[in-house]
């Protein structure tokens, strides 16, 4: 069910923004939403702007004319998220914000020993491999060898 976010797109000084478009990108895919898809909304002359927005996590960018594009941040829009403006939506906690620094650190740590597992795997293959051609050449070593003998002798 879609989630009103409306209000006034102002500036530092208040003024409201005008010749703005709000750009919403769909971050992953939901029930509703799939991934990359764009929304716009084109804020009047007042610079009010009014989105009925599907439940999903959105990057959202204002474009101006005559300036670069602006990346405003990363709202998420929930089945249960009351009506609010973007700014709201833009100031509100995310999962990141309230998981733990530690418990980041050890996500990162259980990703780099599942890397150095893979690595140490591949290394543990190729072991294997020089082994195998280290034995084939004693045994030519030794063949060539024997020739050697019989043939001095």
């Amino acid at each position: 069910m879609p989630v009103l976010i409306s209000g006034v797109l102002k500036d530092g000084t208040g003024t409201p923004v005008q010749n703005c478009t709000i750009q919403l990108k769909a971050c992953r895919t939901s029930t509703t939403v799939v991934v990359n898809t764009v929304a716009s909304e084109n804020p009047d002359d007042a610079g009010r702007y009014s989105m009925d927005v599907e439940q999903g996590q959105y990057t959202v960018t204002l474009l101006v004319e005559g300036y670069p594009p602006s990346h405003a941040g990363v709202i998420t829009v929930y089945d249960d998220s009351k009506p609010g403006t973007l700014n709201d939506f833009l100031g509100a906690m995310t999962e990141d914000d309230v998981r733990p620094e530690a418990l980041r650190r050890f996500e990162a740590m259980v990703e780099e020993v599942a890397r150095q597992a893979s690595e140490a795997s591949r290394n543990a293959t190729a072991a294997g491999q020089a082994s195998e051609q280290a034995q084939t050449s004693a045994g030519q070593a030794a063949e060539s060898a024997t020739a050697a003998v019989n043939a001095a002798g």
